[in-house]
């Protein structure tokens, strides 16, 4: 599930709790705006495998505090804000050069330094 939402009154935490709920190990990547996601609600989904891996690009609080749970989620790809206006071509070729380095165990290109919290 690729969330790319604008932030309006109709879609702040639109993806809550209810929202993940009707998911079923899904991959949720976020490249939209961080309002969108009610961060506690994800944070369950992970727990509970409703969500089975999350790519955050954005977040409702930027930075990201340092007491998140999603800096130290196992399950969670933290990015430092860089999505934007790329080709398809790119974007699809990003996307496999990472899940081919999250299968063979390879380092993420653009990874976070979590103790750097960026």
């Amino acid at each position: 599930m690729i969330a790319a939402l604008p932030l309006t009154e109709e879609t702040h935490h639109l993806f809550d709790e209810t929202f993940f709920a009707c998911l079923h190990n899904a991959g949720f990547i976020n490249v939209g705006r961080g309002a969108t996601v009610e961060e506690t609600a994800l944070v369950g989904a992970l727990e509970n495998r409703n969500v089975r891996l999350a790519v955050l690009d954005v977040f409702e609080e930027e930075p990201l505090p340092a007491h998140s749970p999603l800096w130290v989620h196992p399950n969670v790809i933290i990015t430092p804000h860089i999505a934007a206006l790329t080709s398809a071509e790119d974007a699809a070729q990003s996307i496999l050069d990472t899940l081919r380095c999250i299968e063979t165990g390879e380092p993420l290109a653009n990874a976070v330094d979590v103790s750097r919290q960026y």
